[in-house]
């Protein structure tokens, strides 16, 4: 199966979220690091708009390609059901139905801080 969305764009403020499609908290973003978490969402750090586009792929954690690089391998609470991934001004990229109350997410990068491959595998019904 192939993954459920698979594009290329330049990214505002360099930074996707991963998130619950319903409410949601924003992490605590320092500035520090590539990555930030909430209970409910998961903030990646990519290329900036300015220097290039940014490829996201999105689709079931069994679908999607990865790369040497896993920067996150762990849960948000989904009370919608679903995941949503977005940039920060909410242009919203791909919605994954996951049946449940709490969604493992796991997402792959080119290993640098400015990265310009986000992959996010979702384990569905999982």
């Amino acid at each position: 199966m192939s993954p459920l969305a698979d594009i290329s764009l330049p990214i505002h403020n360099a930074l996707i979220y991963v998130r619950n499609t319903g409410d949601w908290d924003v992490p605590a973003i320092d500035g520090i690091g590539h990555l930030w978490t909430s209970k409910t969402c998961v903030a990646v750090g990519c290329l900036p708009d300015i220097d290039g586009v940014t490829r996201i792929i999105v689709g079931d954690a069994a679908d999607v390609p990865r790369t040497e690089h896993e920067t996150f391998d762990g849960r948000i609470e989904t009370p919608s059901k679903s995941v949503t991934v977005e940039s920060v001004y909410d242009h919203d990229l791909a919605v994954v139905a996951t049946g449940t109350p709490s969604t493992r997410v796991r997402i792959w990068t080119d290993g640098t801080s400015l990265s310009s491959i986000i992959i996010v595998g979702v384990h569905r019904h999982d």
